[in-house]
């Protein structure tokens, strides 16, 4: 069988390469503006898809949503806010090697690892109770709701769970412009995340096992195989016996006092079952 070369890193993750530690941000963006746009429009709070070209200043929404750290006074205007930003992640180390399995048929071998972050809510405003309310109001549903978050997020393996509040305290680099660290009030909440991550090396121009082909040959004593004779008078067969066997079985016979009714010089008959022991 000739050698299978591989040649394309197959078996390698699909995905387009984004961070694990953007796309959770990225998840919390996503929930928090759903969050947010079942309130009635026109009500407090009430947020809405803005335009392309109103993306950044999301006019039309009574609260500003977003990951830019810090916030743009200009842009936010006198709305509260709420930015996404996330702590230090390392690497947890599961295993010796981070060595999850490997493909024996081409070589691959895939490393997994988790990587233990925390997700911080900033909730941004000029009035500290109004900040209070918001970052209550969204820390309840994201320890709730969890589960939903997750769904479909196959990078992220749990969180939701024990999240910390803050008290409400001046927003400090939270806010940018100047004379702005006392106008603006932040109350933070943050959730432990636990974040996972699958990489694959495939060697590649190398051959590639194509099939195992295993024989097994077994080796015994033999049993040993007597010949056999027929039995005078019928159609059974017996062992043939040696004269040590015919001497014990007359000796036998003898002993019994078991003897055949005669008829004639060269027939025996009976009417009574004949009883024969054969020694083997």
């Amino acid at each position: 069988m000739a050698p299978i070369h591989q040649t394309t890193p197959e078996g390698q993750p699909g995905d387009d390469g984004t961070s694990p530690l953007i796309l959770i941000q990225r998840t919390f963006v996503s929930f928090i503006r759903g969050l947010f746009a079942q309130i009635p429009a026109g009500g407090p709070y009430h947020w809405e898809e803005p335009s392309a070209d109103r993306a950044q200043d999301q006019e039309g929404s009574a609260i500003w949503i977003g990951t830019d750290t810090p916030i743009q006074p200009e842009i936010v205007g006198m709305r509260p806010a709420i930015t996404i930003s996330r702590g230090p992640a390392a690497f947890h180390g599961l295993g010796l090697g981070d060595r999850a399995f490997i493909d024996w048929r081409t070589g691959a071998t895939s490393k997994m690892d988790m990587l233990p972050t925390t997700v911080s809510v900033n909730v941004l405003s000029r009035v500290p109770f109004e900040a209070e309310q918001l970052a209550w109001f969204v820390g309840r549903h994201i320890w709730n709701l969890r589960d939903e978050l997750l769904r479909g997020n196959t990078y992220a393996l749990y969180l939701g769970n024990r999240p910390a509040f803050s008290p409400p305290t001046p927003a400090g680099s939270l806010v940018g412009g100047p004379d702005t660290e006392h106008n603006w009030t932040c109350v933070n909440i943050n959730f432990p995340v636990y974040l996972q991550h699958l990489e694959v090396a495939m060697p590649l121009n190398r051959p590639v096992l194509g099939e195992v082909v295993m024989v097994v040959t077994a080796q015994g004593p033999r049993p040993r195989v007597r010949r056999r004779a027929a039995l005078q008078g019928t159609a059974v067969l017996q062992p043939e016996q040696t004269r040590t066997d015919r001497e014990s079985s007359s000796s036998t016979l003898g002993s019994s006092g078991a003897s055949l009714p005669q008829t004639g010089s060269d027939e025996a008959s009976s009417t009574e079952p004949l009883t024969v022991q054969i020694k083997t």
